[in-house]
């Protein structure tokens, strides 16, 4: 039997090691070993954020990844990224690499927007990209009328504070204090008068009230009988032939 020594063990270990590393890093960059992709370039005046391992998408299906992202070293500024996609997804001639937002609080992706044309591009052919409105732009946009209500409130609040303490003086506030003593000072006098002459007051209103207790009546010869009412007085009269009758009642 053929003894292994320790040094060969130790080399197949690095080398499966470094080879698991070299698989594992590919599957995350989208590189899978086993995995039959197409390779596309887009060049960008603007990336916005994009990065390496970002998703490429078709009507939010998942067909590929960002491969790498490179600046273009010609002096132009521009960005050339790499994609790979799934072999076996089509992209029509006049597709359009569409850079926007994977969500709100995520990054960016690429959005295919894919072509009408009959003919189609080939693996490793450069297709045209652009940058689209991002969510969080037009959510920005939205709020620039409100920041500019709000601004505008800001300015006449500050006009108003400065029109108050203009008007807030020493002697103002005086004033202001001396007035409202005042008004406590007759609100208490007055207080003071309806409790002493609280008998009184309740005197003159029973005075007020009336009883029942005379009539008058009266008596015209004419067949005719009136009757009305005046203050708490009941006035009733009767028109006959020959007489008047009338009744009044008063205290």
């Amino acid at each position: 039997m053929i003894k292994i020594s320790d040094e060969i063990k130790v080399g197949a270990v690095a080398l499966v090691t470094i080879a698991a590393f070299i698989w594992l890093y590919s599957f995350l960059k989208g590189q899978g070993l086993f995995n039959n992709t197409d390779r596309y370039h887009i060049i960008y005046e603007e990336i916005s954020g994009l990065e390496e391992s970002s998703p490429v998408e078709v009507n939010g299906y998942k067909v590929g990844i960002v491969q790498d992202v490179k600046l273009l070293n010609d002096g132009s500024g521009k960005i050339l990224v790499n994609i790979s996609i799934d072999k076996g997804v089509l992209l029509p001639v006049k597709t359009v690499a569409e850079i926007t937002t994977a969500s709100l609080i995520a990054g960016m992706k690429i959005q295919l927007q894919l072509g009408n044309s009959g003919v189609f591009y080939s693996n490793g052919d450069t297709i045209p990209g652009r940058l689209a409105e991002s969510i969080i732009d037009k959510v920005e946009s939205g709020f620039d009328p409100l920041v500019l209500k709000t601004d505008s409130l800001i300015s006449y609040l500050n006009i108003f504070m400065a029109s108050l303490n203009s008007i807030m003086t020493p002697d103002f506030n005086n004033n202001l204090r001396s007035t409202v003593n005042n008004l406590d000072s007759i609100s208490v006098g007055v207080d003071n008068i309806l409790k002493s002459k609280e008998k009184e007051i309740e005197l003159f209103i029973e005075n007020l009230s009336f009883d029942q207790s005379k009539s008058v009546t009266f008596h015209s010869g004419y067949g005719c009988e009136y009757s009305g009412v005046i203050g708490v007085t009941t006035i009733s009269v009767n028109r006959r032939f020959g007489g008047a009758t009338g009744s009044s009642q008063a205290e």
